[in-house]
């Protein structure tokens, strides 16, 4: 029975943070829409969001640091 639970608790664990990693990419493909369309707002807030949700994913930062480079021009 114990040993029920934890396989079952790292399952739910597993789906969960893979659930997240979706989401994340997702608001990804949404903020390089935005960001081709002009729209720099949108595209950094679905950036922001894939890096909650999702914060070890490096490359969101850098493209992050593209907007607000794109911001500045």
């Amino acid at each position: 029975m114990i040993i029920a639970v934890i396989i079952g608790g790292i399952v739910a664990l597993t789906w969960v943070k893979t659930v997240n990693y979706f989401r994340a990419s997702l608001n990804v493909g949404a903020a390089v829409s935005e960001y081709q369309q002009g729209d720099l707002q949108a595209s950094l807030q679905a950036l922001d969001q894939a890096i909650e949700q999702a914060p070890d994913v490096a490359i969101y930062y850098n493209h992050r640091a593209s907007v607000y480079e794109a911001f500045r021009l």
